[in-house]
Parts: C-alpha cells; structure tokens; sequence
C-alpha cells in the first residue's frame, strides 16, 4: 500500500499570544505518539538551554527586534548550521536527545549534525527564547502498518500570520513547505 502523507498548518490562538489551536487528530498511537508527545513539548527545555539562549541573543542582536528578519535568521541557523545527516545510518535506529537517549540539543549542536527532529526542536526553540509563538508540526504518513510520524518542522506566528519553517530542506525559506522547495536539477531530489 503507498504512503499517504497528512501535512498539519498551525493556526494561532485567537489572541496572538495564548496557546494554539489543537492540531488535527492524526490518529498516531502507540510509540508514535508517545514521540510526538514529547516532540511537541521539547521546545519548553530546549529554549531554556544557555546554549540556545546564547545563539538566540546573537541573533537578536543582529535583527534589531526586526521579528521577521529574527525568524528567518533562526530557520537559516536550524538550516544550515546543523549539518541533516539521519539517525538510522549514524545510530542504527531513531535518536532523540531527552527520548530515545539521555542528554539535551546541546549535545547534538555540538556534533553539528542530526535530522528533522533536532533541526526543528532548534527552530523552534531559538523562536520560543525570545518571545515568539512557535510549535512544532508533524507530517505523518499512512502506511499498511498506520499512521507514522514521518517527519517534523516548525512554524512561528509574526503579526499574527502563521508561517512554516521547514529547517530539513537546504533551500527552503521562512513559509515554504517541501512543495514550494525547488529540488536539485541533477537528480531531482532536495538538497540536505
């Protein structure tokens, strides 16, 4: 049977800074969604890690409170500065730090390489540490076996327009989702 895959859109709260509006029910179960779980929250601890704190401020400093400017800063710095490189060939299986493993973000922006799990957790955290309203967004895809979380990105709320952040893909741009990212003319694939 193919995969179908359920892309979700974050809405804002109906007052710009309470919470969002639930996402649709993807039907996930089980250790899929014990992952999105905790994949939704990570950003409360991530946020708060010195080194986010650190790259935030830096960011910040650079943007001039200019909240656009700052997200599209902090998706170019999820983008690029964590090299994509998935869990399976490194580890073996699915890896998430503070999930399948001990340790925080911290340890992986170190190694400077992960997948769409971290980069999106940055993104997010690095928006949430200065004030910003951002959520983590699954897509899930419908497989014989149900439905899996197949990957993750970020969105962030600017003057109350929501906009997606998708930090997997190399030349994707605050708002675009996989659809709108030209693919490679070689081979047809995305850059990573």
């Amino acid at each position: 049977m193919p995969r179908t895959r359920i892309e979700s859109r974050w809405q804002p709260g109906p007052r710009g800074r309470e919470p969002h509006q639930p996402l649709p029910d993807v039907a996930l179960s089980g250790a899929e969604k014990v992952k999105w779980d905790f994949l939704r929250t990570a950003w409360r601890e991530d946020s708060r890690l010195p080194e986010v704190q650190m790259i935030a401020k830096g960011l910040l400093l650079g943007c001039f409170k200019n909240w656009h400017r700052f997200a599209k800063m902090a998706l170019a710095y999820a983008r690029d500065g964590v090299r994509y490189e998935g869990d399976t060939p490194r580890t073996g299986g699915e890896d998430i730090a503070g999930f399948t493993r001990p340790g925080t973000i911290a340890d992986d922006l170190i190694r400077g390489s992960d997948d769409c799990d971290l980069k999106a957790r940055l993104f997010v955290a690095l928006l949430r540490a200065v004030g910003l309203e951002a959520e983590m967004l699954p897509v899930v895809e419908l497989s014989a076996a149900g439905p899996v979380l197949a990957h993750v990105r970020g969105s962030v709320v600017i003057n109350g327009k929501s906009y997606t952040g998708e930090p997997s893909l190399a030349r994707a741009r605050l708002g675009e989702v996989p659809a709108d990212v030209p693919r490679e003319q070689s081979d047809g694939k995305w850059a990573r």
